[in-house]
């Protein structure tokens, strides 16, 4: 899903509707109406077509789609296609299982949005505010999500199974740290100041993993912070999961 949505201000509808429509953009069928406003693994309606038809003219508007009309051999009259029309700037994934999953189309298009942000603010309100949603609304499709274990209130974030932008950061940075440890513990000793060998034989022998000793030195020995007086060093934090 491209970040360039946000800025669109479209309706949680019609966020999931694009979402949908990119989910499919590679695969070469034609869907009528029908099956755009139907869940595919439940066969419910999630929203009308007159609905539908609303959605993409202001989709196409926002410069996201192009409507092609094409003949079928399904129906006399045209049907029409969804192309997507191509866009700069950063993108985040969204797990098929995620759209095709059996929450409302508004549930959906809230998570997609707030999977979008950097960090998603602590209140219904202010989450409205950065997304361009209502807070009423963000508040009534959040709680769907809370209850479905989407969404996690206490630690503001969204499950990783359908939303894995963080967790792929998180393993892009860990590598990064994995290897520039990997280096030091090649750099002979005596090219090494006194005080970063004595930090370098502490690390090894802290009995601990070793992408958390990878963390350690990124964060604390290559910073300079370790070994220096709380009132100078600021309190580091960081989460590694076994």
């Amino acid at each position: 899903m491209p970040e360039t949505v946000l800025e669109k201000k479209l309706s949680l509808r019609a966020v999931y509707i694009y979402a949908k429509m990119l989910m499919f953009a590679e695969k070469d069928v034609v869907y009528n109406r029908k099956c755009w406003v139907t869940n595919p693994y439940s066969r419910k309606q999630e929203l009308s077509e007159d609905a539908l038809s609303d959605i993409t003219k202001k989709l196409v508007k926002a410069g996201l789609i192009k409507i092609v009309p094409i003949e079928t051999t399904k129906s006399r009259y045209k049907t029409n296609t969804y192309e997507i029309m191509p866009f700069k700037g950063m993108y985040k994934p969204v797990a098929f299982d995620f759209i095709n999953g059996n929450l409302s189309a508004e549930a959906k298009g809230l998570a997609i949005l707030m999977s979008l942000l950097q960090y998603i603010p602590k209140s219904a309100s202010a989450i409205g505010k950065a997304i361009g949603i209502s807070g009423k609304t963000v508040k009534k499709y959040l709680t769907e999500l809370e209850a479905a274990g989407v969404y996690n209130p206490e630690t503001r974030l969204l499950k990783e199974d359908y939303f894995i932008y963080r967790k792929q950061v998180e393993n892009k940075r860990l590598k990064k740290a994995m290897d520039e440890y990997e280096e030091w513990l090649q750099i002979p000793d005596k090219k090494l100041p006194e005080r970063i060998k004595r930090q370098r034989e502490y690390v090894i022998r802290l009995d601990v993993p070793e992408k958390v000793k990878a963390m350690i030195y990124s964060k604390c020995v290559s910073t300079g912070l370790m070994g220096r007086r709380k009132e100078v060093a600021p309190k580091i934090k960081f989460e590694i999961k076994l």
